[in-house]
Parts: structure tokens; C-alpha cells; sequence
């Protein structure tokens, strides 16, 4: 699993950083930054499968930041020190709300939590395809392929080839 951290705080990105790294040995944090801008850019560049948010920041709210995509491919866990955004928070579908300072175990729970419901989201989009490649029996519609940071599944008639380089295929 991959991570962003958007905090316009140094000390609680290092220790959100500190505690993903001692106990989540597996996920990597990608980016550890303290502006919407940044925090775009990131998410854009890298496109965490988790991402860490403050709510009021130097220049707006992470809900700002959430608005500029169209689409949410990241799950959210909150970390602020305002109470008072917990209903927006739902309403994004957050799937924690941490308050400042950070309970080291509140944040553990909050990440397995994470964890079980992305590994979730990732069996049933290889249920999906596999559902669908049974309706047909004969003919393939949909595959699942593993790129570098997501599971993706893709309809067979949008893959015009497939091109072999080393241990890789490129699909186009």
C-alpha cells in the first residue's frame, strides 16, 4: 500500500511517518508534504492508495483539496485538530477521524482498518471480472492487470496489443 501525508505541521507528518514505518513495514509513504498544492501534485504523481489529511491548512482546507478530483481512488484518514469537520468528513466517506496529538494506537487501528477494506476492494474487483468472464464462457471480456501501484480491470476489446519486455508486458 502506498501513502501520502498532507500536514502543514513538521512534527505530525514525522510522526504519522514514524508509525506507519515501525508498524507497517509494507506500506511505503510516497510523499510527506504541508500545502494543497503539494498535496496535489503528489496524489496526482503518485497516486497513493492512502492518504493522511489535515483539515486546515496555509492555503485552504483538505476539503478543497478532495474537490479538485473528480473522482476519490484514495482512501482518507483525517488527522486534525478540529472537531467540528467529523460530519464532512463522513460525508466523503473518511474512513477515520483522528484528533491532534495522535494516539499512536488509534492511527495503528485506523491504517488496518485501511488496509482490510483496500485488500477488500481488490477481491471483489477480481470477483467482478471473473463473474463477468463466466457470463460469456467463451469469449474473455475483462482482465485484471497488476501495474506498478494498482490493480486495474480492463475491458479486453480496449487492448489494441500487448508488448513483451523482459519480465514485463506492456499493454496498449
Amino acid at each position: 500500500m502506498d501513502a501520502v501525508i498532507l500536514d502543514d505541521e513538521l512534527k505530525v507528518r514525522s510522526t504519522i511517518g514514524t508509525l506507519v514505518a515501525e508498524h507497517f513495514p509494507d506500506i511505503r509513504i510516497l510523499a510527506s508534504v504541508g500545502s494543497i498544492n503539494e498535496g496535489y501534485e503528489a496524489i496526482v504523481k503518485y497516486k497513493p492508495d492512502l492518504l493522511f489529511l489535515d483539515i486546515e491548512l496555509p492555503d485552504g482546507t483538505g476539503f478543497d483539496l478532495l474537490k479538485r478530483f473528480s473522482q476519490l481512488t484514495f482512501k482518507i484518514i483525517f488527522v486534525t485538530g478540529h472537531q467540528e469537520y467529523a460530519l464532512d468528513a463522513i460525508r466523503v466517506s473518511a474512513l477515520d477521524y483522528i484528533l491532534k496529538p495522535v494516539d499512536p494506537d488509534e492511527l495503528i487501528r485506523a491504517v488496518e482498518k485501511a488496509g482490510e477494506i483496500i485488500s477488500h476492494e481488490e477481491q471483489m474487483l477480481k470477483f467482478q471480472a471473473l463473474a463477468e468472464n463466466m457470463q460469456g464462457r467463451k469469449v474473455l471480456k475483462r482482465i485484471i492487470l497488476h501495474t506498478s501501484d494498482h490493480l486495474q480491470l480492463v475491458s479486453v476489446h480496449d487492448i489494441v496489443r500487448a508488448e513483451a519486455d523482459s519480465n514485463y508486458t506492456t499493454f496498449y
